[in-house]
């Protein structure tokens, strides 16, 4: 999917998240993810204006596993919320240190795949030696890999669902 005006990216349009309530608010007004709550969002590419600024992401180590993909479903558990990009490598280090001298750092969405069932929603069992490599960057509405935080993808339209 090209990237449409709704869904470029960085803090001049935030993302919004949309509430059991049925009320979206801004991304930035939203004060707490919490661990285990059930989320859905749109992936869209990024505009090739941006990835020219970007540096060339570094190919990330998967320890044998296979990397489950934004695309690969529908909805996703929220595992954490931190500042921190994990496994920090090259680039990942520099980025993390900005990010925590940072006045209003960036939050990072980490989250596992869940399959919607008719009892509720119900995680992989590990049993398909697959993991995620990537994250959520709530301020840059960036879908940026594990290392060196280079952005994969950009999303909108983040949902609790649950």
């Amino acid at each position: 999917m090209a990237c449409a005006a709704e869904c470029m990216t960085f803090i001049n349009n935030p993302n919004y998240v949309e509430e059991n309530d049925g009320k979206r608010r801004r991304i930035d007004d939203y004060h707490h993810f919490a661990e285990g709550d059930i989320v859905k969002f749109t992936i869209c590419d990024i505009d090739d204006d941006i990835l020219d600024e970007m540096p060339v992401g570094r190919t990330i180590s998967t320890y044998g596993h296979r990397t489950i993909t934004p695309y690969d479903f529908d909805f996703w558990k929220v595992t954490g919320v931190s500042q921190s990009i994990p496994h920090q490598k090259g680039r990942g280090v520099s980025l993390s240190k900005e990010n925590v001298d940072k006045m209003n750092p960036d939050n990072y969405l980490h989250l596992v795949p869940v399959n919607k069932t008719e009892d509720g929603f119900v995680e992989l069992d590990g049993s398909e030696n697959s993991m995620v490599f990537w994250y959520l960057n709530l301020n840059t509405n960036l879908i940026c890999q594990y290392e060196d935080g280079c952005p994969q993808h950009a999303f909108t339209d983040l949902t609790i669902v649950f």
